[in-house]
Order: C-alpha cells, then structure tokens, then sequence
C-alpha cells in the first residue's frame, strides 16, 4: 500500500544526502501538512521513518527515492500514536519505536506490521539504542513544568528484549539523545553535557560540556561525534 502526502506541500520532509557531501541534500518525501518525520532509519536498501501524528505510520521507501514523484510512501503499520524514535532489531526483523501520544515503547513487526507493547508509562522518549540483548532510552521531560507539586526526574533506563522488568541506569537531565557501543551508554543532555555510563549502571562520566542540545550521537573508529542542536549548530567529536 501507499499513502500519499496531504495538503500543501511544505518543509515537512524526508531528506537524503551522500556521507561525503558530494551533493546537496535532496528530499526523498514530500509528505504534506498533514504529518511529518518524526524518526528514520536506513540500512542501505531501505529507508524506513515514523510520523507523528497521534494517527500515524511506520513507512518504507527504497534508499532510491519514493514512489510517484517523492509522493508516496509503502506502509509496515498504521495506527501508531506517533514515532519519536525507532530503532531496528534485525534478529528479530522487528522495530522498536517510542510512541509520544500513549507514553508507550512498543514493537513492530515488519512483515506482519503488529504493533505489540514492550514497555508502558515511558514519557517524552526522543531518542532509543540497543545493544544485543537489551533496548535503551532516556526520558525529556521539560524542568521547568517543576512546580505546584509536581516534581520532575528524568532517567536513563533499559530493558531486556527477552523481558523482564525496565532497570533505571541514571537519574539525568533531559536526555537529548543515545547511543550504545562497545559495554557503553552514550547520551547528551539539555544542560550541554555529553556523557557516558557503562551499560549495566554505574558512575557517569562526562566526556563534553558548553552545548545548547547536543543530538544524533555516534560512535566510530575510537571517536563519539554528535551534532548540536543550536542556532550556531556543528558537528563535534571527542576520543574515546
């Protein structure tokens, strides 16, 4: 199947560009007023990405570019409240996506397109990493709705694909962003800090400081680069 992009055609896209920045960036989706990216994901073939809009889908374009002049887009499941984030389990031929409007982590099969809870009561999730065994998140609740009773704490957690119970890592800030590599958590903050825990808990270690939101961490032959989510912006590194 195919959905079509509703509306005026505006900024709401989904974007592609070569790693080496041979070419400008160029849209492979104009998807319409109507919805927007909220989360991609590519594997060389495909390009898959979540919207938003609490009625939402989890869609498929080939890395080429999507059908009937970047219009359309192939459905792996409708009916999502939305994809923050989504990250792809290949063992299972599944994804992992946080779903913002019912505070929930679920799973969705790609072949079948079921959508199955994983984890409830998970709230501003905006980014999600694994690792083999166990999925990974952090929450962003804005600090400043502080106040009348209300006592905001956000965290680092993670649970086992097999199951169990979630485990809270670390009590943070607003976590911008994650990643996991090699026994590590990485994540960045809204205070600015970019740090790292080891994947079964224990101390934090700050590895940068001095951003506005850091974002899009990535680990890569001994260096984790991030970008900053900033009017000046840039991309950053720091050795492992």
């Amino acid at each position: 199947a195919t959905v079509n992009g509703a509306g005026e055609f505006g900024n709401h896209t989904l974007m592609s560009m070569p790693l080496d920045g041979s070419s400008v960036p160029w849209p492979m989706l104009w998807i319409g007023l109507s919805m927007d990216v909220g989360s991609a994901y590519a594997d060389g073939r495909n390009v898959y990405f979540g919207t938003l809009e609490q009625d939402g889908y989890l869609g498929v374009c080939d890395a080429s570019g999507c059908p009937e002049s970047t219009t359309s887009f192939y459905v792996v499941s409708e009916g999502i409240a939305g994809a923050s984030a989504i990250v792809h389990r290949p063992s299972e031929d599944a994804f992992y996506i946080a779903e913002p409007f019912t505070a929930a982590l679920s799973r969705v099969d790609i072949d079948s397109g079921a959508i199955e809870p994983f984890e409830t009561n998970q709230i501003a999730v905006f980014d999600l990493a694994r690792n083999n065994t166990h999925l990974f998140w952090g929450t962003a609740l804005p600090e400043d709705l502080e106040g009348d009773g209300i006592e905001i704490q956000n965290y680092l957690a993670r649970k086992a694909f097999a199951g169990g119970p979630m485990e809270e890592l670390a009590e943070t800030a607003e976590v911008t962003a994650i990643a996991v590599e090699d026994g590590w958590v990485y994540f960045g903050e809204a205070t600015g800090d970019v740090s790292r825990i080891p994947v079964d808990g224990g101390e934090v270690e700050r590895l940068a400081s001095g951003f506005e939101r850091p974002s899009a961490l990535l680990v890569h032959e001994g260096y984790l680069y991030w970008t900053d989510r900033s009017r000046d912006g840039g991309v950053y590194r720091v050795a492992l």
